[in-house]
């Protein structure tokens, strides 16, 4: 069931519910995540009065899921933030699911449904994403779920990858009252995203995350098994950040070209303004090259790509050896 309208969605849960000839009815939605605590103690008090309720829940590494959240934010509401300060800018975690948001996390969601619905059962996506479907039905308690036909051709809520991420980032900071962002992320996803990225991984906001939302992860492992414990420890890795493929940045490129050249001006003044200060970081711009010309953005850890975006050519640093 595709997320949608929040009142829409539970009148449709609720109409399929009462008209469904069998004694089971599985939804499988990510319309609980757009609700408030008010929306969803709305639908646990309709959905008691009238059948027995059971919650699965997916759950996953918390850095993981906390940097996926953010890159669907950056895709789906034009988001502008850099990923740490992103985190920093959510709600507290008791506030978080009475937010005006109306985003409920994985940490936020758990407490809650844990409190209002009596079955709450969690799956750690982690360890059983080859095989989600079966998991979720055997999970549900459907003992001979192996035995149902599935349609493999599911509809999927498809990523970006860091690298487009970090590129979108920069189109709706610049761009963010055009339609451009929005063409940007079409462009994106209809690419084929199954080259090799090294993953991205910030110690520093794996600190946050775990310090913030210690309560919740602790009522999560409670509900897991030990062999799905999530995993409450710093990894060993230092900070690591793909690079910008050049070919996102074309994308770009391209995109804003296009803009300009329709009807042969300019079809908005910031989008004019940005084109005139904030052009893409150069094709050739090589990322080794500029850490090695700048060391002391190689200890910092920065993006090499996106320093020199924001920074470093208005500093006029160097990206390649003349």
């Amino acid at each position: 069931m595709a997320a949608e309208g929040v009142p829409a969605a539970m009148d449709k849960i609720l109409t399929l519910c009462r008209a469904s000839p069998t004694d089971t009815i599985l939804f499988s939605s990510e319309v609980l995540s757009a609700m408030n605590i008010e929306r969803v103690t709305q639908l646990q008090q309709l959905l008691a009065t009238e059948f027995s309720v059971t919650i699965v829940c997916f759950v996953r590494d918390p850095f993981d899921f906390s940097y996926s959240a953010w890159k669907q934010m950056i895709k789906t509401v034009n988001a502008e933030m850099p990923f740490r300060d992103w985190l920093h800018s959510l709600p507290p975690r008791e506030q978080e699911a009475v937010s005006e948001r109306n985003f409920l996390s994985m940490f936020s969601g758990t407490e809650l449904y844990n409190r209002l619905f009596t079955d709450v059962r969690l799956i750690n996506y982690d360890h059983h994403k080859g095989d989600i479907v079966q998991s979720f039905l055997q999970t549900a308690d459907l003992i001979d779920a192996r035995s149902i036909p599935l349609d493999n051709n599911r509809i999927c809520n498809p990523s970006l990858t860091h690298s487009q991420t970090i590129v979108q980032q920069i189109a709706n900071q610049s761009l963010g009252n055009t339609s451009l962002p929005s063409y940007l992320s079409k462009l994106f996803l209809a690419e084929d995203s199954t080259h090799a990225e090294i993953p991205f991984y910030d110690p520093v906001a794996h600190r946050f995350i775990l310090e913030k939302y210690a309560e919740p992860l602790r009522q999560i492992n409670a509900l897991l098994s030990d062999s799905d414990q999530l995993s409450t420890d710093i990894r060993s890795e230092p900070y690591t950040e793909p690079a910008v493929r050049p070919k996102d940045i074309q994308i770009f490129s391209h995109l804003v070209a296009q803009a300009v050249d329709y009807r042969n001006k300019p079809i908005h003044r910031r989008l004019f303004n940005f084109l005139n200060r904030l052009l893409p970081v150069p094709i050739d711009f090589d990322t080794e090259t500029y850490l090695f010309l700048n060391p002391d953005i190689k200890k910092t850890g920065s993006n090499p790509w996106y320093h020199y975006f924001r920074h470093g050519r208005h500093e006029g640093r160097h990206y390649k050896i003349l």
